[in-house]
């Protein structure tokens, strides 16, 4: 749709869009249900997939080509929606449980035509789970009316209820272990049952484990049978030890319920499903403490189910909106071309790049700064740590010859520390002296100052010439307990800061203890959140909580003169950064976006493209080339491609499934149907 659209008309949202795409993962679409897929399972041998859906149906799929699954069979009999499925061991046999209060089991030898065998009665509320033992002869089925059946289906025109395991609550979901003897119930009532189901006419209870997060909504054993992770409705997976039945581990990052979770077949990662509309992919490297790894996102709906292909290539998911998708997950690491950069957790408040492009600081609510390697934009890969911060903190900036990183804190300080050695962080000196949180801090063009700015109103110049001791130089001018940042002009002889009043104010401090107020003008009707000289030393770019950037000519800092007006974000502008050569401006906002502007005539900005975040945007920075642009994103920081080419055969080598005819007809009605991405229109559009 995004290319489309920037085919027809190359507008500054379609070029956007269209770069954009590179920043996301992009599923292959499974498309045909008329309602929401609840569940997704693969077949042994990864051939073929399963979608269950609210349409009372269940569809095969052929998945052999992973990037274009084909349509198969659909297995039709239910009378309300289908909510669970699962292949039996040996692929012939399929079972499916629904809202109907029954499950159903049916021969799929002929993926073209699926066959009902018999249908499994006896629950009396929806059946919200269906699981085969792995030997392939007993399958279990969990329902809402809190009861679990083990079914023995050795005859499968014939099934045999062997035994009812009833709970005191609703039933979510009843799985096996690998080795099949043990089954865990999981319940809306917060607890996971373990039974020994070696006789399964005769399960003896082993163990209860009792979760504090609320209802359990779904749970999976690892492939070693080591541990069991379970989902609940708060958002958070929680990791369990089975032998000695305590839980060792919590991820927590999802803002909405975890509905479904899967281990990769050789459990180094787990996935999970979200209404928050993303899959979480975590590193279970360290059962104790998952980590985020990657996201996959751009849902417009829950996600529902998860299950990874059995070579553990692929990942399918189910969502709300109908549709299914194949995502290819083989490096976990690399889901984009440009990668999303999770790990804190807490919001991301600032971020920096080195001027060398190869490393990113990341500033977080959770009094950490994280180093990353840029080396590959692809790959989100974590260099060091910073841990030292007593509270949250607020900004990070590279010294010049990006030896040093400040960070600012909300427990008052700023901090220098030695990134030479990105992977081993070490603190250099401590900034102390203002007695409010630390909001902003960055170094002068020589590496020998460092500028802070604080809640105490006070901005304050550090002599950091010799970084284990850092003394303070001087507070420039009286408090302004609305101060929000500051900044050098390139030559180090003029310093802007920018206040929540609304004004900005100019100083020369070519001799920093005898700083001089030069002018303060009224820069915009909201706060000022940030400021930025360009390169040149010429232009300064304001941004503030009344929407706007502006342009402003300070090559007579004691005479700044508004350029031009940057409009059209919708709410607080919080940053901007100029490119290398001053051609292209970057501004970001509270709205979600990133607008990339045209500043070739300064007193004319041309809007370029329309870049969308899925959160608030709080802080941006450019690679010193131009090609990486990193944003803040929530609890991570995105980065983002400026290459129309790149993108444009990015979407016609992962789009699998092309836009439809029937998508066509809805999107861009009355146009012939002519698909983007055929043979004879793969040449790439000028990125002029």
């Amino acid at each position: 749709l995004a290319l489309t659209a920037y085919r027809l008309s190359a507008t500054p949202e379609a070029r956007g869009a269209l770069l954009g795409s590179l920043s996301r993962p992009v599923g292959a679409r499974m498309i045909g249900h008329t309602g929401p897929v609840e569940r997704v399972a693969y077949r042994a041998d990864g051939r073929v997939a399963v979608t269950a859906s609210g349409d009372s149906t269940a569809r095969l799929w052929n998945t052999t080509d992973s990037l274009r699954p084909k349509a198969l069979g659909v297995a039709t009999g239910h009378t309300a929606g289908v909510v669970a499925a699962a292949f039996s061991p040996n692929g012939k046999l399929l079972a499916t449980g629904s809202v109907d209060g029954t499950a159903r089991l049916w021969d799929v030898s002929d993926t073209a035509k699926p066959k009902s065998l018999a249908t499994l009665k006896g629950h009396k509320e929806q059946v919200g789970s269906v699981s085969f033992s792995p030997k392939g002869d007993v399958l279990t089925t969990a329902s809402n009316d809190g009861t679990a059946r083990l079914w023995d289906i050795k005859n499968t025109a014939k099934p045999t209820e062997v035994s009812v395991l009833r709970q005191d609550s609703d039933l979510t979901r009843a799985v096996f272990s690998p080795d099949g003897r043990m089954l865990a119930l999981a319940s809306q009532a917060g607890t996971i049952t373990l039974l020994d189901v070696l006789t399964p006419a005769k399960p003896k209870s082993l163990a209860t484990l009792t979760s504090k997060e609320g209802g359990v909504r779904s749970v999976a054993f690892s492939p070693n049978g080591l541990y069991l992770a379970s989902s609940s409705g708060n958002g958070s997976v929680q990791v369990w030890e089975i032998t000695a039945t305590k839980l060792v581990g919590t991820a927590r990052g999802h803002t909405g319920a975890v509905d479904d979770v899967a281990f990769s077949p050789d459990g180094a990662i787990l996935a999970s499903a979200s209404a928050d509309a993303t899959v979480g992919l975590w590193s279970m490297q360290n059962p104790r403490e998952p980590v985020l790894t990657a996201s996959l996102n751009g849902f417009p709906d829950p996600v529902t189910g998860v299950a990874f292909s059995p070579d553990g290539q692929n990942l399918a998911t189910s969502a709300a909106d109908g549709i299914a998708r194949l995502w290819n997950v083989s490096n976990t690491s690399r889901v984009a071309p440009r990668a999303r950069l999770a790990g804190h957790t807490g919001q991301v408040n600032a971020l920096a790049i080195a001027k060398s492009g190869r490393v990113l600081a990341t500033a977080s609510d959770d009094k950490t700064v994280r180093l990353w390697d840029l080396a590959d934009a692809a790959v989100s890969t974590p260099q060091g740590t910073i841990t030292g911060h007593t509270g949250q903190v607020t900004a990070a900036a590279f010294s010049p010859d990006d030896r040093r990183l400040v960070t600012a804190s909300l427990d008052k300080t700023a901090k220098l520390w030695d990134v030479s050695s990105p992977e081993s962080p070490k603190l250099l000196g401590t900034l102390s002296d203002h007695t409010d949180g630390v909001r902003s801090a960055a170094y002068s063009p020589d590496g020998k100052t460092v500028v802070t700015t604080g809640r105490d109103g006070r901005t304050v110049l550090w002599n950091v010439a010799t970084p284990a001791s850092p003394k303070k130089i001087t507070a420039l001018g009286a408090a302004d307990g609305r101060m929000n940042t500051a900044a050098f002009r390139p030559d180090g002889h003029v310093l802007a800061t920018a206040s929540g009043t609304g004004s900005v104010r100019m100083w020369d401090i070519t001799k920093p203890a005898e700083p001089k107020s030069l002018e303060t003008f009224s820069a915009h009707s909201g706060g000022v959140l940030d400021v930025r000289f360009s390169h040149d030393g010429k232009t300064l770019a304001t941004t503030s909580s009344d929407g706007t950037a502006r342009l402003w000519e300070v090559t007579r800092p004691e005479k700044p003169k508004r350029l031009s007006d940057l409009p059209g974000h919708s709410a607080d502008v919080t940053a901007v950064v100029f490119n290398a050569d001053d051609r292209t401006l970057v501004t970001s906002s509270q709205d979600g976006t990133l607008r990339i502007w045209n500043i070739v005539t300064l007193a004319r900005p041309a809007l370029w493209a329309v870049l969308s975040s899925p959160n608030a945007v709080g802080d941006v920075d450019l690679g010193s080339d131009g090609t990486v642009l990193a944003s803040t994103s929530g609890s991570a920081a995105q980065l983002w491609a400026l290459n129309l080419e790149q993108a444009t055969a990015n979407v016609c080598e992962a789009n699998g499934t092309s836009i439809t005819k029937a998508e066509w007809a809805q999107y861009l009605p009355g146009r012939p149907y002519t698909p983007p991405c055929t043979a004879s229109s793969s040449a790439s559009p000028s990125t002029s």
